[in-house]
């Protein structure tokens, strides 16, 4: 007889009511645990993408979120940290200085001392905390050697300002660092801060950058009007630095109004040299060892640029705050009445009353009056110049209607590379989780069998395994012998007759 090593299975119904409406409502429910089961694998995938925002980017879960057990972190957005070394270099997003890191260290406020300095530290977009300005710098060096008075110019390519802050910020794992930053910048052009100048932003940028500008090129002014050395040998100014420490305490918040709101530091020098005065010097020759006297005296030849230099000092100071994001601290550029008070000339400056250096516009007016007047919010041209004192009155209503005198919470400027759960197209998502819900519908009815033949051997276990008529002595399972054996006879007649 010829060898048949393939056969085919035989199957008989099995004896239980319950089997079949099992398999239907069963299945059914089935495809729906097993669709939602394996949806979120199957219909997202990781993409890369930037982000300003890092951690509002990680906070991202896709649908439905009830399943986020199931696929855990591996659809979870995540972001690289920035590595902020020493030396890096920054805008904040309210974008106006740009900023250098110069220490990197973590800081026991109780004890008022470093712990220790860091070279770098991992940054993921947190808020910058607790800001505040440390000093203001102002170098000065007089370009020629022409004697007083000559025009600003003579001063603006030697001198600059150079701002120094402090900030405490959260690191990527969760530490709290401190960061030491500054800014600084010289041969400042007349049109230096133009980036900055825009009226659609908070006015407080706008009215910050503009006053930066007109106190910065005053004070080089004064200096070039009123730079003479009172000394023997007739000299003058010709290098300088100011230094205004702002030293915070938190129970002795000084107003920004008070001439001493700044601790004072400086020195003069004159080009008949070694004569030198600082600040060592007028303490002991003055008896005026908290400056109260410096500010706004005639009878001395340095008050005029201290003076206009403290302004500029507490302009830079509330600019700072501003840009970033702390308005905790006394600030000009944050509250109006500071800023009106400043602006209208009810604050006391030599320099600008009458008779003062700044009093009277030199020839040709038009190449000095941006050292008295401000442009209109809408343009960075001199044109429709109107006067400190009534730039307020002249421009409150010209601003953008959403432009206000405040600060935005800062954080670092930067885009973060994330890889962000994205959805697949609905095609690609059909087909993903069929072919998904098909394997596992399989494995399901091969253990409802596995189980129900189980049952099945328990109840009859002679007859459970044997197809029905194939019982011996049975007239069906004769027949059905007979009738197999005649189809096994047929086949392999063909098979001669083919021979």
């Amino acid at each position: 007889m010829h060898l048949r090593p393939f056969s085919y299975p035989v199957t008989k119904p099995y004896p239980f009511r319950w089997f079949t409406p099992l398999v239907i409502i069963g299945g059914l429910v089935l495809v729906v645990l097993f669709s939602l089961w394996t949806y979120p694998p199957n219909a997202y995938e990781m993409q890369s993408q930037t982000s300003l925002h890092p951690r509002e980017t990680e906070k991202y879960k896709p649908p439905p979120p009830r399943l986020s057990w199931w696929y855990g972190d591996d659809l979870k957005a995540k972001c690289q940290p920035y590595e902020l070394l020493v030396g890096s270099r920054f805008f904040t997003v309210n974008r106006g200085f740009l900023y250098t890191v110069d220490r990197v260290y973590r800081y026991d406020p109780q004890a008022n001392i470093n712990i220790t300095v860091e070279e770098s530290v991992s940054y993921l977009g947190d808020t910058l905390e607790n800001c505040r300005p440390i000093k203001i710098i102002i170098g000065l060096g007089k370009d020629d050697s022409a004697e007083p008075p000559t025009f600003w110019i003579s001063w603006i390519g030697e001198s600059y300002f150079d701002l120094r802050a402090t900030c405490a910020i959260n690191t990527a794992n969760g530490q709290h660092m401190w960061i030491e930053i500054s800014t600084k910048k010289s041969g400042v052009a007349k049109d230096k801060f133009d980036y900055i100048i825009d009226h659609h932003r908070t006015q407080s940028f706008w009215w910050g950058a503009q006053l930066l500008n007109t106190y910065w090129f005053s004070l080089m002014q004064v200096l070039a009007q009123k730079g003479h050395f009172k000394d023997k040998n007739n000299g003058f100014y010709n290098r300088g630095r100011f230094t205004f420490n702002y030293n915070y305490d938190p129970n002795n918040i000084k107003s920004i109004r008070d001439v001493n709101f700044h601790d004072l530091g400086f020195y003069l020098v004159s080009s008949s040299r070694p004569h030198v005065v600082d600040d060592r010097y007028w303490r002991k020759n003055f008896n005026d060892a908290s400056f109260t006297k410096i500010y706004n005296n005639p009878e001395h030849d340095m008050s005029s640029a201290i003076t206009e230099a403290s302004y500029f000092a507490k302009i830079a100071h509330s600019f700072l705050l501003a840009d970033l994001g702390n308005p905790k601290l006394p600030n000009m550029l944050l509250e109006e009445e500071e800023l009106r008070y400043f602006l209208s000339g009810r604050s006391i400056n030599i320099n600008r009353l009458p008779n003062g250096t700044l009093s009277v516009i030199p020839s040709p007016k038009e190449d000095f009056a941006f050292l008295y007047m401000l442009p209109p919010p809408n343009s960075t041209l001199d044109q429709d110049l109107v006067p400190l004192n009534k730039s307020w009155d002249a421009f409150k209503d010209r601003f953008h209607k959403d432009s206000k005198l405040e600060t935005k919470t800062a954080t670092i400027y930067k885009q973060y590379s994330c890889s962000v759960p994205r959805r697949k197209s609905w095609g690609r998502i059909f087909v993903l989780v069929l072919v998904a819900d098909l394997v596992l519908l399989q494995a399901a009815w091969r253990l409802l069998t596995l189980v129900a033949g189980i049952l099945v051997e328990r109840q009859a276990p002679t007859t459970a395994m044997t197809c029905s008529g194939c019982l011996g002595g049975n007239e069906d399972g004769r027949q059905e012998q007979i009738e197999m054996q005649s189809l096994i006879s047929e086949d392999e007649g063909g098979q001669s007759q083919q021979r």
